[in-house]
C-alpha cells in the first residue's frame, strides 16, 4: 500500500516528537552543571531517595521507609513536580543553542548587560547586587560555628572580589551594583574567632595588569597568584 500524506498525519508526527522523542532525548543526554550562555547553574534532577537511610537500610521496610514518599505526592510547596519540571526545562534538547541565539539577538540590539553579565568593550563584567542574603547568612554562621568548634586551631576566610571591582568605574550608576568592597568589608565584621584574609587591597593594587580573563569571571593565573600571595601572609 502507497503511504499518502496527509496534513493529519503530519500533526501526528508532529505530536510524537514533541512528546516522545524530545523528552526521550532530554533525558538520555549528558547534563551540564551550568549554563555559560545565562550565567547560572542548571537544576540537577530530584532524587526520589534520602541517601542515608538507603546506606543503612538493613531489610525491605528500611528500604520502603528511604523513598520520600511526602515529597513524590506533595502537590504544595516543595514538590517533586516541581523540581522535575525545573529540571527539565534547564536541559531540554537544543535549549542552550536557543539560549545562544537570544543573547546574540540582544547584543546586536545594542543591550549591554544580558543575565547579569555586562559587556564593555572587550570584556565581560560579571555584576554584583548583593546576593542572596539568606544564604550569606547561613554562610557566616556556618563558618563562625566551626571556628567555635576549634577554638585552638587557626581558622581564616578569603573573600575575593570579582574583576567588577577592578572594572566598576566603567558600569553607569544605574546599573544597580553593590559595592564588593563594602561587602567583604561588613562581612568581615561578621566573623567571630577567624583570621580575615585583605585579598581585595591585594588585587586592586595589580588592577592595571591582566589578572582576570576578558570573557570570563576567573582570576587568571597571575590574578590568582596575586590572591595567593596576600593569604600566604596571613597563613
Amino acid at each position: 500500500m502507497k503511504f499518502k500524506f496527509t496534513p493529519d498525519k503530519l500533526m501526528i508526527g508532529l505530536f510524537a516528537v514533541i512528546m516522545v522523542v524530545i523528552p526521550a532525548v532530554t533525558i538520555a543526554l549528558p547534563k551540564a552543571e551550568k549554563s555559560e550562555n545565562e550565567n547560572r547553574t542548571l537544576a540537577k534532577m530530584p532524587t526520589l531517595v534520602d541517601q542515608r537511610k538507603l546506606d543503612k537500610a538493613e531489610n525491605p521496610k528500611d528500604v520502603w521507609n528511604a523513598i520520600k514518599w511526602k515529597y513524590i505526592t506533595n502537590r504544595d510547596g516543595n514538590a517533586f513536580k516541581d523540581d522535575f519540571e525545573t529540571f527539565f526545562c534547564d536541559h531540554l534538547v537544543g535549549r542552550e543553542t536557543w539560549v545562544k541565539t537570544c543573547n546574540t539577538l540582544q547584543r546586536l540590539s545594542g543591550q549591554r548587560e544580558i543575565n547579569g553579565v555586562y559587556t564593555e568593550g572587550d570584556r565581560m563584567i560579571q555584576l554584583f547586587r548583593g546576593g542572596d542574603r539568606e544564604s550569606v547568612d547561613k554562610s557566616i554562621a556556618a563558618i563562625n560555628a566551626f571556628a567555635a568548634k576549634f577554638p585552638d586551631k587557626q581558622v581564616s576566610f578569603m573573600l575575593a572580589p570579582t574583576s567588577q571591582e577592578i572594572y566598576g568605574t566603567k558600569i553607569p550608576s544605574y546599573m544597580g551594583i553593590t559595592s564588593e568592597k563594602v561587602f567583604i568589608e561588613d562581612t568581615y565584621k561578621r566573623l567571630e574567632g577567624v583570621t580575615s584574609i585583605d585579598c581585595q587591597s591585594f588585587i586592586t593594587g595589580h588592577g592595571g595588569e591582566y589578572i582576570f580573563y576578558r570573557t570570563d569571571h576567573h582570576w587568571t593565573s597571575l590574578g590568582a597568584y596575586y590572591a595567593y600571595q596576600s593569604a600566604a601572609k596571613t597563613l
